[in-house]
């Protein structure tokens, strides 16, 4: 007997507690498996009893509820990843997303137990052939909630998500995995920091048939991302994730739209200063040759693009002119003019892409005479807000996205309700 539990941390991770007899099986098992050299091991396997082919209940408590302590010895797993249950013909999908976003345009969601008590929090994307729906849970459907999480920069469930085939048709537990994987990317996408779809659970009609638990990457709740604006943000997801489902059914697209959103989100909370340069760089490297040769878009064959781009700065920058973005250094981005004008000569009458190509040079290839200290912390950060918005637009536009974004890198203060359009979007009509 014992019990399974999510348990919080930078690395969530389901946790396992029980109780067995110990048989002299188990012992030589131990052995045999110390001895055998392997730098392998198999993960750890819970034997769960499934009456009637269906998953037994949760407690329906706080996830953060202790376990009672059990008797005799115990050992601990740090790491358990575990599928039980029917895999096929499955009507649909549940699963929760911890530390996600407030908007204020959402559907409305009714209270399960007082139906006359709803909050706006529903969002609903549809791609590929699916449809996914992702609703708020009552304890955020206000903006204290997220504000108190932010405060702490903590962990916490904040939307409870289903999948179905938009057709009614049955699926199996692998399409769960491959459409989970691209919601998240698109989540990630929009947070500009690494979420996650977590505890899928299948079902056949309205029973619970199926589950897996394993750890996951998250990063705690903050406000990183450089495109959600909470009077349309519901909206801003269901256009993003929709998009992003559709993209990557494509298994190149997926590949390169994956690594992208995983250099953008490691820019905007794994590294320091510098390498924060560094990262969204190499990301928009890999999202100019996806764009121009990998796609099914391509203008360029490996030999052409070799020749029309000698420079890091030729490929971004072809990347850049297609999306309509300006190069120069913003007018009160004087700490990127002061990095711009302690350089050589000729690169101080250089745009906003030069200067921060050679400031990532000097992290990526160091020298005596031109140490990373040369550059301050400001330097870096005005660098680095550039880079890495230009790496989030180039992700966006190859979706396709062309809805309202956040303004951001204004002189003044951000206020909610200040959208812009997209650079290769047409502005409003007046």
């Amino acid at each position: 007997m014992g019990v399974v539990q999510w348990r919080w941390g930078p690395r969530p991770r389901i946790e396992a507690s029980g109780q067995r007899t110990t048989r002299v099986k188990d012992i030589k098992d131990l052995l045999s498996g110390a001895s055998s050299g392997d730098m392998w091991t198999s993960q750890s396997v819970l034997d769960i009893d499934m009456p009637n082919g269906v998953l037994p209940p949760t407690s329906g408590g706080d996830e953060r509820t202790e376990v009672p302590s059990l008797p005799g010895t115990t050992s601990t797993r740090v790491q358990v990843e575990q599928e039980v249950g029917q895999q096929t013909q499955l009507s649909r999908a549940t699963f929760v997303v911890p530390n996600g976003w407030f908007g204020l345009d959402g559907g409305r969601v009714c209270d399960a137990l007082s139906r006359e008590v709803f909050w706006r929090g529903r969002t609903t994307c549809t791609g590929a052939g699916w449809v996914v729906t992702l609703d708020r849970v009552g304890a955020m459907s206000g903006d204290q909630g997220f504000q108190a999480l932010k405060d702490e920069q903590g962990f916490q469930f904040t939307h409870v998500g289903e999948i179905r085939r938009a057709d009614g048709s049955l699926f199996e537990s692998a399409d769960v995995f491959g459409v989970l994987e691209r919601v998240r990317i698109g989540l990630d996408l929009a947070l500009g920091r690494r979420v996650t779809c977590a505890l899928p659970v299948g079902y056949v009609a309205d029973k619970p048939v199926w589950a897996r638990w394993r750890t996951t990457l998250l990063h705690p709740y903050r406000h990183v991302g450089q495109v959600l604006d909470d009077t349309v943000a519901d909206a801003q997801i269901a256009s993003i994730v929709s998009l992003m489902l559709e993209a990557t059914s494509d298994a190149v697209a997926l590949t390169a739209l994956k690594a992208a959103v995983g250099y953008y989100t490691s820019a905007n909370n794994d590294v320091t200063t510098d390498l924060s340069v560094s990262l969204p760089v190499s990301g928009l490297q890999l999202m100019a040759y996806y764009h121009f040769v990998s796609s099914n878009a391509a203008t360029y064959s490996r030999s052409q693009w070799r020749t029309a781009t000698p420079k890091t700065s030729d490929e971004i920058g072809l990347l850049l002119d297609d999306l309509k973005v300006d190069r120069a250094i913003p007018a009160h981005f004087q700490n990127l003019m002061a990095a711009r004008a302690s350089m050589s000569a000729p690169k101080q009458s250089g745009d906003a892409l030069s200067t921060i190509i050679e400031m990532r040079n000097v992290v990526t290839h160091p020298t005596r005479d031109l140490p990373a200290e040369t550059y301050n912390p400001y330097m870096w950060f005005e660098a680095s807000t550039l880079a890495r918005y230009w790496l989030c637009l180039s992700v966006l536009k190859e979706i396709g996205y062309a809805g309202p974004l956040a303004k951001i890198h204004q002189k003044g203060p951000r206020w909610t309700g200040q959208i812009v359009n997209p650079p290769w979007a047409p502005s409003p009509s007046p």
